[in-house]
């Protein structure tokens, strides 16, 4: 077995959970806390489903897919401001979240929800999609493999100029190095592209802790993947720039 199917099958075991709580809030301990509340999930979905229709252009028939769609939350929030017209493709890598996905969407027609192997879109043809979410997924992918991966299949199932907007972990080299001399270089290399030495997690390790980018692999991503970087909005920042968590917004050229 390869390193990255096994990485996947370690993420696919650490999703695979029953209790209806961690269903409910995905798990993720890191925002919620103690506060684990109905109308707190309620408003932190209606604020990222407010970041994911941003500024866009949409056809009056939209194809959207999610990736890491969880118990559905975001889906039927968004159904319930497009055009009923709009289809959606939801897919996870834990069963568990997509059979409570059912559930909580089984009221919507125009759904298909399946169960991945955590990388590929199997239901999406080639250059289908018009808005591509994959959001709180890289947030908890220590395998920057398979992050590039799962990136380079949802290029490929985007319309040309379709959207893709996602979240990391960010690092800020500025705010890691001191101002000694050798942290000055290292933050002079890093600004010039010369240097890069974004923090590495463990390959094998799963659970809330994911890969951290700095602004020089966003650009890079982009690079790569040939796609267009529309915006970087900081999700945890308070007047400034500092480690937390970035949305991004990118169009396939």
């Amino acid at each position: 077995m390869s390193q990255e199917n096994s990485y996947l099958k370690a993420l696919k075991k650490f999703w695979e959970i029953t209790d209806p709580t961690e269903l409910k809030f995905n798990r993720v301990d890191t925002l919620y806390n103690e506060d684990r509340t109905d109308e707190l999930f309620d408003a932190l979905v209606e604020e990222r489903v407010a970041w994911l229709l941003r500024n866009l252009e949409l056809p009056e028939n939209p194809k959207i897919l999610e990736i890491g769609c969880g118990i559905g939350s975001v889906i039927k929030s968004i159904s319930q401001k497009l055009s009923k017209n709009a289809f959606f493709y939801g897919v996870d890598i834990s069963s568990t979240m997509i059979e409570e996905s059912k559930i909580n969407l089984r009221l919507l027609t125009n759904v298909n929800l399946e169960t991945t192997d955590g990388i590929s879109l199997p239901s999406a043809k080639d250059d289908s999609i018009d808005l591509v979410i994959c959001s709180g997924v890289f947030i908890h992918i220590t395998d920057l493999n398979v992050i590039s991966s799962i990136i380079s299949e949802a290029k490929r199932v985007l319309k040309p100029n379709g959207h893709f907007r996602f979240n990391v972990r960010y690092w800020n080299p500025e705010t890691t190095f001191k101002n000694t001399l050798g942290g000055r270089i290292a933050k002079l290399l890093i600004r010039n592209k010369i240097y890069n030495q974004s923090p590495k997690l463990k390959i094998s390790q799963t659970d809330f802790n994911g890969f951290k980018f700095s602004l020089n692999d966003i650009d890079e991503i982009c690079y790569n993947n040939k796609l267009c970087l529309n915006s970087i909005y900081f999700q945890n920042s308070i007047g400034k720039i500092n480690n937390g968590l970035i949305r991004i917004s990118v169009k396939k050229i």
